[in-house]
Parts: C-alpha cells; structure tokens; sequence
C-alpha cells in the first residue's frame, strides 16, 4: 500500500512538473498573415507588457507606425494596406549601409542597435536590447532581415 501511494504521488509529481503546474510556454510559431494587433497579442502572451504609445509620425514611410515601449525599448510597427506596399518599404532598409556611414563619418553606433523584422503587410523595428524580445518578434515573424548595422534611406513622403 505504502509503495502505491508513493508511486501515485511521484506520477502526479511528475505530470505537474511536466505540464509547468498549468502554465504552457509562449508560443514560438511564425504569426500567418501577421498585423499590428497579433504581435501586441504575441508580446503579451511571453509576459512581456507592451505599452502602446499610438501613432507615432515618422517622414520615411507612407505610413506612420503604431508605437509600442516593450522590455525596455521601443517598437515601430509600420502596417501596409498590401505586400507589394510592405515591400517598397522593406526596401528602404539597407543592411550594413548604417555601419558604413558611421564608420566614413568617424562616428559610433547608436546605443540600442535596431532590430529590423517583416511580415506579410508589416515592417517591425525593434530598438532594444531585451532578448527575450527580440526572441518573441523573430519567433512570430522569422529571423532578423537586417540589424543595428543597417540604415534605412529616407526621403520625405516616400
């Protein structure tokens, strides 16, 4: 009797421990037709307490970006009405372009190194440092497609 009870215990003991006593880990899976709204719903799924600061006006895009104050940092998300207007602004990102101009001007690098992130209608620009961050964005949009190294070309009302 003795033995089953024990046994009985460090099964339930067990399942517990395996099931996270009913918390279940964040998702990590790419976000299908990802906007605005589900990578706020993604951040706040990790626990990550994204503050929405709205609209914020920025002259290198078509479109103003909604703001957010994530982990420390701050977020843009640039929404298009379509891939193919995403796709114009994704272009503006010049990988490695930013370092180039810094290093040619004698200057550094800013202090949060932007992390650049797309989706099917979105452009995602994350200026932090938090991992944990920076983890959730590329587990729902995918991999970084440029970094702190990069630099965007801007001309006004483009």
């Amino acid at each position: 009797m003795k033995t089953l009870v024990v046994g009985v215990l460090a099964a339930t003991v067990t399942a517990l421990l395996m099931s996270g006593c009913g918390r279940t880990e964040p998702s990590g899976e790419l976000i299908s037709a990802a906007d605005y709204e589900k990578i706020v719903s993604r951040l706040q799924d990790w626990d990550l307490k994204p503050t929405e600061i709205g609209e914020v006006e920025m002259p290198c895009f078509s479109v103003n970006p909604r703001g957010l104050l994530v982990g420390g940092g701050s977020l843009e998300a640039y929404e298009y009405r379509d891939q193919s207007a995403a796709a114009v602004a994704i272009a503006r990102v010049s990988p490695g372009y930013h370092a180039a101009q810094l290093a040619a001007a004698g200057l550094t690098k800013e202090a949060t190194s932007p992390h650049y992130y797309r989706g099917d209608r979105l452009l995602v620009i994350y200026r932090g440092t938090n991992a944990r961050v920076v983890e959730a964005l590329g587990g729902a949009l995918g991999p970084e497609f440029a970094d702190g190294t990069s630099g965007i070309s801007c001309s006004v009302g483009a």
